[in-house]
C-alpha cells in the first residue's frame, strides 16, 4: 500500500510538470519573428546606417530581408545593431541578433529567440516526414508534419550580456570575470538562491549590479584622454619665433 501511495505521488509529480512544462511553451507557426518585414534602421560601424525592411529569422537567429519575392540571410559583419519603433537588437556571437530586454548604462541584456531544434526533434521522433525549406541555396527552417505543425515550433530563448562592447553568454563562469572586485561575495551568494535561474530574464536583471558602471571609468578615461589630447595638441602646433631679430641667414641672403 506504501509503495502504491508513492508511486501514485510520483506520478502525480509527473504530471504536473509535464502540464506545467506544456504551458509554459511558447509556440510559433512561422519561421521568421515578425509576421512580416519591417521598416528598420541597420546600424552600421562608425555610426552610419540604412533603413531598410528586414525580418529576423527563428531557425539561425539571423538577420534577412526579402528582394524579388526571396528571402536573403543578411551578412552582418559590419552590422552593429538594428533598431525599430518598439525594439533594438544588437549582434552577439555567431552572427545572431538579440533583442534588447535590459540596460544599465552601456550595458545589455540580450534575447535571441529562436527554434528549439531539439524538441521538435523529439516531437517527430515518430519518422514523420520533414521537408527543407530553402532560401537563396541555404536551408531556413524545416516544415514538419506531426506535433509541430499542427501546434506550432517550440521556441527557445538564449540570452547574452553586452557589457561594454564585449558580448558573452549569460552564464556563470563567463560573467564573473566581469563582476567588480567588491561584489564578488554578494555574487556568489546570489548564485547558491534556490530560486536563481541562468534562463530567467528577471533574474538576469539583477546582475547589473554587479558591474563597473560606465560613469566610474568614463571620467578616469576622460582625464588621460585630455591630457593625450592636449600633449598631441602641443607637439603638432606650428612654432612661432618669439626673438624679432633677424636671423643670420637672412642677413648674409639680404632679404632684410
Amino acid at each position: 500500500m506504501k509503495k502504491q501511495l508513492v508511486f501514485l505521488v510520483l506520478s502525480f509529480c509527473a504530471l504536473f510538470a509535464f502540464a506545467q512544462q506544456n504551458q509554459e511553451t511558447r509556440r510559433t507557426k512561422s519561421v521568421l519573428l515578425f509576421p512580416e518585414f519591417r521598416e528598420g534602421k541597420v546600424v552600421q560601424s562608425f555610426g552610419r546606417f540604412v533603413t531598410a525592411k528586414v525580418n529576423i529569422t527563428l531557425t539561425e537567429g539571423k538577420l534577412c530581408d526579402i528582394q524579388e519575392g526571396k528571402v536573403r540571410e543578411i551578412d552582418v559583419t559590419r552590422i552593429f545593431s538594428v533598431e525599430f519603433p518598439d525594439a533594438k537588437f544588437m549582434k552577439v556571437p555567431g552572427g545572431m541578433m538579440g533583442e534588447v530586454v535590459g540596460q544599465d548604462g552601456y550595458n545589455y541584456l540580450l534575447k535571441v529567440t529562436l527554434i528549439d531544434k531539439d524538441r521538435v526533434r523529439r516531437e517527430t521522433a515518430d519518422g514523420l516526414e520533414q521537408k527543407a525549406f530553402f532560401v537563396e541555396g541555404a536551408m531556413l527552417d524545416l516544415e514538419r508534419e506531426g506535433q509541430s505543425a499542427n501546434e506550432g515550433y517550440p521556441l527557445i530563448d538564449k540570452y547574452y550580456f553586452n557589457i561594454q562592447g564585449t558580448v558573452i553568454p549569460a552564464n556563470e563562469s563567463a560573467f564573473k570575470k566581469h563582476v567588480v572586485p567588491e561584489r564578488k561575495k554578494e555574487f556568489k551568494k546570489l548564485m547558491n538562491e534556490h530560486y536563481w535561474s541562468w534562463r530567467d530574464e528577471d533574474s538576469l536583471q539583477k546582475l547589473f549590479q554587479f558591474l563597473k558602471k560606465y560613469d566610474n571609468i568614463q571620467k578616469g578615461d576622460h582625464a588621460r584622454n585630455t591630457k593625450n589630447i592636449r600633449i598631441e595638441i602641443f607637439l603638432f602646433l606650428p612654432r612661432t619665433r618669439t626673438d624679432t631679430r633677424p636671423c643670420g641667414k637672412c642677413r648674409r641672403q639680404g632679404k632684410i
